[in-house]
């Protein structure tokens, strides 16, 4: 009948204009991101040394130049509500010195804490994360009580 015919036909109409609509922003997005550079990033575990033989350092890191490092570290044994870890620059016999803070971290890939941080803020020397677990006092505000230090050296 021709009123099916043309609502058919109105149908049809709204469907390539739409379709024609989203191909648009498709190609749009497309060329947006392809002007994009990816950044290099490195993930690398931490890992909690006692002692190393001859004072050997056992976490080196190795960022590459305008790039990102995520940090893998060791939320402890105690589950915390979140996590506070602190980016400590070592120097040789002077007090640490903090760089950069991060805050409400949780475990996620294989249960660790991923810090992560733009490489500038790694120029090479050696540096410790101070990993803090956060609970309520008794007054409902928050605590931050120590849980590891992970030392590292960045090359």
């Amino acid at each position: 009948s021709p009123r099916f015919a043309m609502a058919a036909s109105a149908l049809l109409a709204v469907s390539v204009v739409f379709s024609a609509s989203m191909y648009r922003q498709n190609h749009a997005l497309e060329t947006a991101l392809s002007g994009t550079v990816s950044t290099p990033t490195l993930v690398q575990a931490l890992y909690t040394v006692r002692s190393a033989p001859g004072d050997e350092t056992v976490n080196v890191v190795r960022p590459a130049p305008g790039g990102q490092v995520v940090l893998l570290v060791d939320p402890g044994f105690e589950p915390y509500d979140s996590y506070r870890g602190t980016l400590m620059r070592l120097s040789g016999g002077s007090d640490a010195v903090a760089v950069h803070e991060f805050e409400g971290l949780m475990p996620g890939y294989e249960e660790m804490l991923a810090v992560a941080m733009p490489a500038r803020l790694l120029p090479p020397g050696r540096y410790e994360i101070r990993v803090e677990g956060r609970v309520e006092d008794a007054s409902g505000g928050p605590v931050f009580e120590p849980v590891s230090r992970v030392s590292f050296e960045a090359r």
